[in-house]
């Protein structure tokens, strides 16, 4: 481990423990229940400190804040089921904290029965017509919530629950719909579905999202983590062989590289012809090649393609050298979010990307600064200027950063906080 890259992580994390306590420093996004911005996600960054060094007490911190998130549940009388805004995120950081389950099992068992109990309100949607994102994706739909369940795959009561979301997911993918006349996949998303009202005239006649945090590649990672981990349902290969057919076929090229657009309109589809329009470059977790790459590195796994395994590879080395649109040291848009997505295609393919790693690091700890409560600041873009953004979160903040950061540092086994991210 490197000494000064562990001291930054401590320091942070110390910084972090006592918030509540302080009054004096604007927060925000704090106090809440999501694993996006809130306690979960410092629960997350406690319980792997915990795991690494288990002799300095993290588990303490992490308990105080898990007992935090406990009470705010009781006072708001529940919360949704998402990963990043509900249940399965509060569940995946108590079985972080949890030191491999000897601590918190009727907690978490009783965010399992929430899951379990309400799972119904995705899998009955009706699809017939389209699908929002927030029904599949990583950030609040099914993709996220099912891959928590997959850690409590032998459980007998969960595991019919599990089953039901991931046939949920194969059906989307397997089933065509109708749109004006055009038969199209069934995780389409109409205009009246978009994320804003910019996004509902832009695409008037709806569009496919291809990213891994809201779009089609969560499913794919979702599905092939599944199929590799034994929980396995009818039509499953053959699901995950039609979003990869599907991301094959919208790809685009710069003079350089491949990349993917994200968001692919209606028209575009129909016509089988990629356009330049509403081409944002940001090659990240989120959206981009690099997320789009290690869930479709998981699909050729699962379909045992090793030409389409070596091209995905080739895609991601030539990201790594040639990323686009990438200004925060934070994991959803950012470095750290590429520092963890770089260690897990080494690990899933086994290819050494020791250079990428040195390099990706060096601009994360680059942006650390002693003086800033939280070390890190999350970099966002505001009309035509930048600008830095006091945050302790996961998806854009300080947790997800050092979280990052860790995984270069601890090795990657026990890593379950990555499971927030499909990784």
């Amino acid at each position: 481990m490197n000494n000064e890259t562990i001291s930054i992580i401590k320091n942070i994390a110390l910084n972090l423990s006592d918030l509540h306590e302080d009054s004096s420093v604007p927060l925000p996004d704090w106090d809440t229940l999501t694993l996006h911005s809130g306690l979960p996600g410092l629960a997350l960054l406690y319980g792997e400190l915990q795991r690494i060094f288990p002799d300095e007490g993290w588990d303490e911190i992490g308990n105080k804040y898990l007992t935090r998130i406990v009470k705010g549940i009781e006072q708001q009388g529940g919360v949704p089921l998402s990963m990043f805004s509900g249940a399965a995120g509060i569940g995946l950081a108590a079985v972080c904290l949890s030191e491999d389950f000897k601590y918190y099992r009727n907690f978490i068992g009783g965010i399992n029965q929430i899951i379990a109990n309400q799972l119904h309100i995705y899998t009955d949607q009706d699809i017939s017509n389209g699908v929002r994102m927030q029904e599949y994706d990583v950030i609040e739909g099914l993709s996220g919530i099912l891959n928590y369940l997959l850690l409590f795959q032998s459980d007998q009561s969960l595991r019919p629950v599990l089953e039901s979301g991931l046939c949920f997911l194969v059906n989307l993918a397997v089933s065509d719909i109708s749109v004006r006349g055009v038969c199209v996949p069934g995780w389409y998303v109409p205009s009246e579905y978009q994320f804003s009202e910019l996004e509902s005239q832009y695409y008037k006649n709806g569009n496919f999202n291809t990213s891994m945090s809201h779009g089609i590649s969560g499913p794919l990672a979702l599905l092939s983590q599944a199929y590799m981990q034994g929980v396995i349902v009818p039509n499953h290969k053959k699901a995950i062989c039609r979003i990869m057919e599907f991301l094959k076929g919208c790809q685009i090229s710069d003079e350089k590289r491949v990349f993917w657009k994200g968001q692919i309109s209606f028209e575009e589809y129909k016509m089988r012809c990629l356009n330049e329009d509403n081409i944002v470059r940001r090659d990240a977790w989120c959206y981009g090649s690099p997320g789009i790459c290690y869930a479709m590195a998981l699909g050729a796994k699962v379909l045992e393609d090793n030409e389409m395994l070596h091209t995905i590879q080739g895609v991601f080395t030539d990201t790594m050298h040639d990323m686009k649109g990438i200004f925060s040291p934070t994991f959803c848009h950012g470095y750290a979010g590429l520092y963890a997505l770089v260690q897990a295609m080494q690990e899933l393919t086994g290819q050494e990307y020791q250079e990428e790693k040195i390099i990706l690091k060096k601009i994360i700890l680059s942006y650390y600064n002693k003086n800033k409560r939280y070390g890190f600041d999350n970099i966002e873009v505001e009309g035509t200027q930048l600008k830095e953004i006091q945050s302790t979160g996961l998806l854009t903040g300080a947790a997800g950063t050092c979280l990052a950061l860790l995984s270069g540092e601890g090795g990657l086994d026990g890593m379950l906080w990555r499971k927030a991210f499909l990784l």
